[in-house]
């Protein structure tokens, strides 16, 4: 199965770095799914719930305001709150 490199960034730390089947990202427009070979976008994200499916185990966290990059290999989330929901 193809997998996206997900890195998950705070100003403190890396807070995660892993490969994820499924990014789930709370946009300021609204939730976004992002799959592997996603289209390239930069998104800000609102305060809210984050999901990622690691070897089919869904992961929760959460996120506060930050910016995320998506490529069609990686998403990158930059945000200054990250925890496990």
């Amino acid at each position: 199965m193809r997998t996206l490199n997900v890195e998950l960034i705070t100003p403190e730390r890396t807070f995660l770095s892993t490969k994820a089947e499924f990014v789930l990202l709370p946009g300021i427009s609204g939730d976004l799914g992002i799959l592997p070979g996603h289209i390239s976008l930069t998104t800000l994200l609102k305060p809210g719930a984050m999901k990622l499916e690691i070897e089919g185990v869904q992961k929760k966290l959460i996120v506060s305001t930050g910016i995320a990059r998506v490529e069609p290999e990686f998403v990158k989330v930059f945000s200054p709150m990250i925890r496990y929901a």
